[in-house]
């Protein structure tokens, strides 16, 4: 096969390593960016977006664009200007739903001369094109489960330290995550009416997992000082370091090889986020907050260990230095009650790096609190190592 090909649809291609590699046009966002807060010689790399770089994958094999991805394009190019306008509407509605955390992350550690320009008040569709500029896009090989075709704008944003993508499906916007999202995207899917939507690859013995909201927990954001002192996946940047989308909560479910989640763990779920339960687990967490607090505030590492830990006289001001990490829900694996472990994680709980025992975790099973502390306490695979007598 030479090096370019001409495609019926998608025109002249050039092979490039592991996918094939054309420019399309995007003039619909020209000028887009104007609000990004690049230095003068980082702006300068930016390519014109009337000419923006477009990735055709090949299956991890040099071959011709399918089929199905030629109807893709096809529905794009059909769909024209109303498409663009409907990525930006997406847009629109994801900031719209981190705006009021990232801006209570901004007053707190960031430059308060950038807030309005980063985060404004006001949005509609001219202004969100003044505040993102697309990168390149691709158009992904078909989904090995389903045979559909993807393909994702990766912009960069004002609000967010990392680039984002918008996914259509079908000539319609289908999500907006972030752009290191896309191998966890395509694992094979389950819809479940508790937890939404639950991944993980077939024959997998790691456990289910999704994101959720969980209530009032995803008021909760660790934004009292700035993070890169405490969390070891911060990435230095002068836009809003939090999670993409802090306000959910990764939620991981523990079965059996291709088994979905059963009746009993989505009972033990309902009956550990109740309100009575929630109660309990932020009246145990702030008891204990209380109790290493002082030592917490003499080894915290950054320049401020009163904001990082301060002294507070109720649970309330939990939310602003703590956040709802992980939630594991325990293996069906007998007659006995099912655990529910919650894993916080905030600017008090200390951090050692990757995988290190950073956090506060509670275990949660047969309507009580039956462990604090070590975080390693609600994660099925890790807790015995950490029971105490």
């Amino acid at each position: 096969m030479p090096h370019g090909v001409t495609d019926k649809v998608l025109g002249k291609l050039e092979w490039n390593d592991d996918h094939w590699e054309t420019t399309a046009s995007l003039e619909y966002f020209r000028g887009s960016g104007e609000r990004l807060p690049l230095s003068e010689e980082d702006r300068a790399k930016l390519k014109p977006v009337d000419g923006l770089d477009l990735y055709v994958q090949s299956g991890d094999k040099r071959r011709t664009p399918d089929e199905r991805q030629r109807a893709a394009w096809k529905k794009i190019v059909k769909r024209g200007e109303a498409l663009w306008d409907e990525v930006l509407d997406a847009l629109v509605a994801e900031y719209k739903r981190q705006r009021p955390l990232r801006v209570r992350y901004w007053k707190a550690s960031g430059d308060s001369k950038l807030l309005a320009r980063i985060l404004p008040a006001r949005i509609d569709r001219a202004t969100m094109k003044k505040m993102v500029t697309p990168f390149w896009c691709t158009l992904e090989w078909p989904e090995p489960n389903e045979g559909a075709v993807d393909f994702s704008v990766t912009f960069d944003v004002t609000w967010y330290s990392e680039c984002v993508n918008v996914y259509i499906r079908d000539g319609q916007v289908t999500d907006v995550t972030a752009a290191g999202s896309v191998h966890y995207r395509r694992r094979p899917a389950f819809q479940s009416k508790q937890f939404g939507t639950i991944r993980r690859d077939q024959n997998s013995a790691m456990p289910w997992c999704g994101t959720m909201e969980i209530e009032p927990y995803n008021t909760w954001a660790a934004v009292e000082v700035d993070r890169q002192h405490w969390d070891s996946d911060h990435t230095p940047d002068v836009r809003s370091s939090l999670p993409f989308r802090a306000e959910r909560t990764e939620v991981f479910i523990y079965s059996p090889r291709n088994k979905p989640p059963t009746p009993r763990q989505e009972a033990a779920f309902r009956e550990a986020t109740s309100a009575p339960a929630t109660r309990e687990v932020i009246g145990a967490l702030f008891e204990h907050y209380r109790q290493v607090a002082d030592e917490r505030r003499k080894t915290y590492q950054g320049p401020n260990g009163n904001a990082a830990v301060p002294r507070l006289k109720c649970p309330d001001g939990l939310c602003d230095v703590t956040e709802l990490h992980r939630l594991h829900i325990f293996p069906d694996d007998g007659p006995g009650p099912i655990a529910v472990g919650f894993e916080f994680h905030g600017s008090w709980t200390g951090c050692e790096g990757f995988l290190g025992n950073d956090g506060c975790g509670i275990r949660w099973r047969d309507g009580k609190i039956e462990r604090i502390g070590d975080p390693r306490l609600a994660d099925p695979d890790r807790y015995k190592k950490a029971e105490k007598p």
